[in-house]
């Protein structure tokens, strides 16, 4: 199995002058994802992969948490020169974006709600033979000249 994981945390901070107001927003925010991918055996092969936000300060901005949980699957085919692999978009359907902003007189609220799940099926072919060949190495300059001397020497 490999895993990758990722984490950053912030804190934000927006201060200034906004309609001839005084904003000071603050908020601290995670963010984070990851990726794992196992090997099933016998050519299957799986990955799940995510990101979370936490809530958090986006200039005037409090965005809440979201986040997606992906995954897939995937089989060798064809003397494994072919796969075949099958993918899951937010699974969950958590990558729902909603927020708030309260400063002078502004008190709004905010919701952008898309379905973003997704499936995907694909197949690949490799028409190579697999690994290229390396470059030939080519004799340097000095190897040739100690033949040239060699050859006159006798």
């Amino acid at each position: 199995m490999k895993l990758n994981l990722y984490a950053n945390v912030a804190n934000n901070r927006f201060k200034g002058l906004i309609n001839n107001d005084n904003v000071d927003i603050q908020g601290t925010v995670l963010e984070s994802n990851m990726s794992a991918q196992i090997s099933l055996g016998k050519g299957w092969n799986a990955e799940l992969s995510g990101f979370y936000r936490s809530r958090g300060v986006d200039g005037v901005m409090v965005i809440n948490a979201f986040g997606a949980l992906n995954g897939g699957i995937s089989k060798s085919v064809l003397k494994k020169k072919g796969t075949v692999k099958m993918n899951f978009r937010d699974i969950l359907w958590s990558q729902k974006f909603k927020g708030t902003a309260q400063y002078s007189y502004i008190d709004m609220w905010f919701r952008q709600v898309r379905d973003s799940r997704q499936v995907s099926l694909s197949f690949t072919y490799g028409f190579g033979k697999g690994k290229a060949a390396a470059p030939k190495r080519k004799i340097g300059g000095a190897s040739e000249e100690q033949n040239r001397v060699k050859a006159g020497g006798n």
